[in-house]
């Protein structure tokens, strides 16, 4: 389904109306929610309000205590680099001027389908080409653990049944496919979008940088998709991710299409 540009998205403002979010909440007004790791119920109230909520590593307690736990780089080459996963590979794209050393997008929404520039690789080969280059053209992202990566989701099957009987109520159902793994050196970037799905990140090993808007931006940010795609959403019960042509960190203008437009609201 190719998707049209628009300044307001009805496919956007289908998604919303499906996942209960406020098309004009002001989220920069309060930023990300702090939560205490032992602190269920404060994660569930955050979860069903549709705010991003932070819980503090290194505690040694609480809800995802247990997930430090799981193999970093080089326990995981030894129980899994033997297995084939996918992997995206980076968009083809000019050099911006003024872009920090090393950042890739891997992803092109001007694609029927985004992700659809991949390869079939052994996850050892991946691993070995993220610790050797600068600037990695491959990224091991949203690799499904049960089908791709079997001996590291029985690691974490414990964990999956701990958090589900805590949260699982404000979490709803589980997504087919799920959890996925995310593996890069840095600098990596995903094209901005908006996943109709509630999602917990837990880094296990470096760091993850989010840089989220709230839904009262989403007019400023050009998402793709109009009319025809929301009532072929409606139709089919499908709630689908919306994407954006916009890089995120781009100062606004009105004629760039990779800009937000003037007046965006900041991010949290």
């Amino acid at each position: 389904m190719r998707r049209s540009f628009a300044r307001t998205s009805a496919l956007v403002r289908f998604v919303y109306s499906r996942c209960g979010a406020s098309g004009g909440r002001d989220a920069a007004a309060r930023g990300a929610v702090q939560v205490a790791p032992g602190d269920a119920s404060a994660l569930c109230r955050a979860i069903e309000a549709n705010w991003p909520a932070v819980i503090p590593a290194g505690s040694g307690e609480g809800l995802l205590a247990s997930l430090q736990s799981l193999p970093k780089l080089a326990e995981l080459s030894e129980l899994c680099g033997h297995r084939q996963v996918t992997v995206r590979l980076k968009k083809a794209r000019f050099p911006v001027f003024g872009a920090a050393e090393g950042e890739r997008t891997f992803g092109d929404v001007a694609k029927r389908s985004p992700y659809e520039d991949v390869e079939k690789v052994a996850l050892r080969d991946v691993m070995a080409e993220l610790q050797s280059q600068e600037s990695p053209g491959r990224y091991a992202a949203s690799v499904p653990l049960e089908r791709d990566l079997p001996e590291l989701s029985a690691l974490l099957k414990p964990q999956e049944e701990a958090l589900a009987s805590s949260v699982g109520f404000a979490l709803g159902p589980p997504v087919p496919g799920a959890p996925v793994m995310y593996l890069g050196a840095g600098g990596q970037r995903t094209p901005l979008h908006c996943d109709p799905t509630e999602n917990i990140t837990v880094v296990v090993q470096g760091q993850k940088r989010f840089r989220l808007f709230g839904p009262a931006a989403f007019p400023f940010l050009r998402p793709q998709g109009g009319l025809l795609p929301a009532i072929s959403c409606w139709l089919s019960g499908v709630v689908p991710a919306v994407y954006s042509p916009v890089d995120a960190f781009a100062e606004a203008s009105y004629w760039r299409r990779t800009s937000p437009r003037p007046g965006c609201p900041a991010p949290l």
